[in-house]
């Protein structure tokens, strides 16, 4: 089991002790061009969790509609949906991570970004005293945006070292690297075709990730000469980005050291994979903030846990709302 250190606090320690749940903006109706579904999952990531379906139900995996993606790490509870016509095959679904709750029906699938926010009810562990309740924080990108080498491979892909990207996703001990390195067993030096065997969603997610990772190196330096505001932005570096002077010198030093530029986000060569850019707040908020009392933590002797639930914004990460406000 993955744990999350924060100082001496402690999530993520069991399975059970981090809860996510989407607010959709979907109402389900009786009937419609597609079937909504509850998805709860557990230690699955979102993209294990549809190949699954997609391999049970036989459903190609880009007719399951999803609003996020959530962390493997957790219990989580998220919209989905698919073609009406395979809803009999769903309500016959069956696996012990996963459990489908067939709500209705809509005219539209389910997209990317179509939700309100999300609802966290998280455990904390090895602590003294509660922290103070606090409201707004950092808008960095979460830990588990980074993990099991992404931004490494997403910085590749921008580097157009397509080798090295592809030598770090087969260090993953996944099926999808099984499936590269079967490929480039009878197509030596391809590295590009072996790439794109990967699903588009997913090879996304490789160069959203190395994107995150420059805004986080970027605002932690920019909050060191500015005070954020509820308005304050800083651009999610793409080919269309426009930096000010003082952005330039920031994110210059990180390009650089990566021996990349603006252009280097047009990918050619994997064109679905070209990053335009955009813009993300600075300063994120929480909402709802409930805290339970102190009481005796039975995984750490001697030491307290509580319970703290809030509610965040799309795009928003928890794991750093807990980091922070410790």
């Amino acid at each position: 089991m993955l744990k999350t250190i924060l100082e001496k606090y402690v999530i993520k320690h069991k399975l059970t002790d981090f809860y996510v749940e989407e607010i959709p903006v979907i109402t389900p109706k009786i009937e419609g061009k597609y079937c909504v579904f509850w998805l709860e999952k557990k230690d699955q990531t979102t993209f294990n969790a549809i190949k699954i379906i997609s391999r049970n139900i036989k459903i190609p995996i880009k007719l399951i509609g999803y609003a996020g993606l959530k962390d493997r790490h957790a219990i989580t509870k998220q919209l989905c949906s698919v073609p009406v016509g395979f809803a009999s095959k769903l309500k016959l679904f069956s696996h012990k991570d996963i459990k489908i709750f067939i709500l209705g029906g809509s005219e539209e699938p389910v997209f990317l970004g179509q939700l309100k926010g999300n609802y966290f009810k998280i455990i904390v562990r090895n602590i003294l005293h509660l922290p103070e309740k606090r409201d707004s924080f950092i808008n960095y990108y979460g830990e588990q945006r980074f993990g099991n080498y992404n931004h490494l491979i997403g910085r590749a892909l921008i580097q157009k070292n397509f080798s090295e990207a592809v030598r770090l996703i087969q260090q993953k001990n996944s099926i999808t690297s099984q499936k590269l390195t079967d490929f480039l067993e009878k197509y030596p030096g391809q590295f590009v075709n072996t790439l794109q065997k990967i699903p588009k969603n997913e090879l996304l997610i490789l160069v959203n990730a190395y994107q995150s990772y420059v805004w986080n190196q970027c605002v932690n330096d920019w909050i060191k000469k500015n005070k954020p505001t509820i308005e304050s932005t800083f651009p999610l570096v793409g080919f269309g980005t426009e930096l000010s002077s003082q952005q330039n010198s920031i994110v210059q030093l990180i390009f650089d050291k990566d021996n990349i530029n603006i252009q280097s986000f047009v990918i050619r060569e994997i064109p679905v994979i070209s990053l335009i850019g955009g813009e993300r707040k600075i300063l994120a908020y929480a909402s709802k903030i409930k805290l339970s009392k102190l009481e005796p933590d039975e995984e750490f002797q001697g030491k307290n846990k509580f319970t703290i639930e809030f509610i965040l914004e799309p795009g928003c990460y928890a794991t750093e709302y807990m980091r922070q406000l410790f």
